[in-house]
């Protein structure tokens, strides 16, 4: 688009209740396919980065647009990638899609089941429409009550599921047998770590909320004895999140309560996140319910140590003290017991380590999706 109709575009836009971002120096190449992926909201958490990364890949041989529900601090990154980006509901996305000629996409990717409004503006079409589900069962359970039927009208729309574990949610209440695409992650090859100081560092990367653990792993840091406490650092990173702002004063309370032991980094970029994998003895996600988590698949990747619950979706991956410990959910006694042991065996479990790298490279090297991925959308 030029500059003029870039702007004509982002009135009309407004005009319908919806903004629209369009890189600087963008260029439209009339000789690749489009592509439209649909989010709903792009900021630094799972399934936002997620997506991003497929837009990336998909950038090499189309053109790439993205429609979101909501705004966030994931934007401009997108933006500069020099994919347009529109943020608006459902309901506002009549006049843009006929804008953007949305029956000349090549394929549409929808993210998350909160996308599902927009599956329906694309049923009964010729374009290929795959809804990529992230959620944890909460969530499942959530929209099931409002919406008993996923609204699945034309074969042209296929369910993708991002886990093993979510592929069972979806079966569990919807009965439909979904394809797997797992989440793409580029190998930065192992870590060389050198550690900083004789503690061991423990590292969890995670929105601070009640689905990710944060109160069981505080009451884990308290029940510990002090020998323990002086031998570890905990750092936290991750959003405050509004809707549920007690889990982050909880951490941050236990902060003050023990300075030298748990820190809190605030929300990093993913550049400061994985230099922290390479500091890091070991990866913890002590969550309720999670689809993955991203996390500890990174952690894989840098041959972190990690420990994750037996309700996270990565759980059905690994083998319990053989390439990761896996801890019973909300048993903050039992995650206690496994960071002591890792305390006092560190040195010791680098077999461990390779053996969870194996996993990382057998299930999530960016590689490997990409084939899941070619398989998915040609049948070859």
């Amino acid at each position: 688009m030029s500059t003029w109709e870039k702007q004509s575009f982002s009135i009309e836009c407004q005009r319908e209740g919806m903004s629209a971002f369009f890189p600087k120096e963008g260029k439209y190449d009339e000789k690749k396919g489009n592509v439209l992926f649909v989010s709903h909201i792009v900021d630094r958490t799972g399934a936002p980065l997620v997506l991003f990364d497929l837009m990336k890949h998909y950038q090499k041989t189309y053109n790439v647009f993205l429609v979101t529900m909501m705004d966030g601090n994931l934007r401009d990154e997108i933006v500069q990638q020099n994919i347009p980006v529109f943020i608006g509901m459902p309901v506002n996305m009549k006049h843009v899609m006929e804008k953007l000629r949305a029956d000349e996409f090549v394929q549409i990717w929808i993210n998350t089941l909160i996308c599902h409004g927009f599956v329906m503006l694309f049923q009964n079409t010729d374009i290929p429409v795959f809804w990529w589900f992230h959620e944890p069962e909460p969530l499942f359970r959530l929209y099931y009550e409002r919406m008993p039927e996923l609204p699945l009208y034309s074969d042209n729309i296929k369910i993708v599921a991002v886990s093993r574990l979510v592929q069972k949610t979806i079966f569990k209440y919807y009965h439909i047998k979904s394809k797997l695409l797992h989440m793409p992650v580029k190998d930065f090859g192992r870590a060389e770590r050198e550690s900083e100081n004789n503690k061991v560092i423990f590292f969890m990367p995670a929105r601070f909320q009640r689905t990710k653990g944060h109160d069981v792993i505080a009451k884990a840091i308290l029940g510990m004895p002090e020998e323990y406490r002086k031998r570890t650092e905990f750092w936290f990173a991750g959003a405050k999140d509004e809707r549920e702002p007690d889990y982050y004063e909880l951490i941050c309370s236990l902060s003050r309560a023990y300075p030298e032991t748990v820190k809190v980094l605030g929300e990093l970029s993913r550049d400061c996140v994985y230099e922290i994998y390479q500091k890091c003895d070991c990866v913890i996600a002590p969550s309720r319910e999670d689809a993955t988590p991203t996390t500890i698949v990174e952690g894989l990747m840098f041959e972190c140590i990690c420990i994750c619950s037996d309700t996270a979706g990565i759980a059905q991956y690994l083998t319990n003290g053989e390439n990761a410990f896996i801890v019973k959910s909300q048993d903050e006694r039992v995650l206690q017991k496994c960071i002591e042991y890792v305390v006092d065996h560190k040195k010791e479990l680098d077999t461990l380590r390779k053996a969870g790298r194996q996993v990382f490279l057998d299930n999530f090297e960016e590689s490997i999706v990409w084939n899941q991925l070619r398989k998915l959308t040609t049948g070859r």
